[in-house]
């Protein structure tokens, strides 16, 4: 078992809180938009997990996520 904190580091290292505070935004946005709880959780686990995307400021984010869930995933 694992736990990290919302910016994916593990705990006990150091905290970004740009990167918290972009994610906490990212999840916050989809969650408006209808998306499930659980769905927000993976796709933003899966993105924190490429190195090449930490660091994106919130648009760029959710933009990243949105392509992910794709027109598939179901809005509610």
């Amino acid at each position: 078992m694992r736990f990290l904190h919302a910016d994916g580091t593990p705990y006990g290292g150091g905290l970004n809180a740009v990167a918290v505070d972009t994610q906490a935004k990212v999840f916050s946005a989809l969650r408006h938009l209808g998306f499930r709880e659980r769905e927000v959780r993976v796709v933003l686990g899966a993105l924190r997990e490429d190195p090449t995307l930490r660091q994106l400021e919130v648009g760029a984010l959710l933009r990243q996520a949105l392509e992910r869930l794709g027109p598939a995933a179901r809005v509610h």
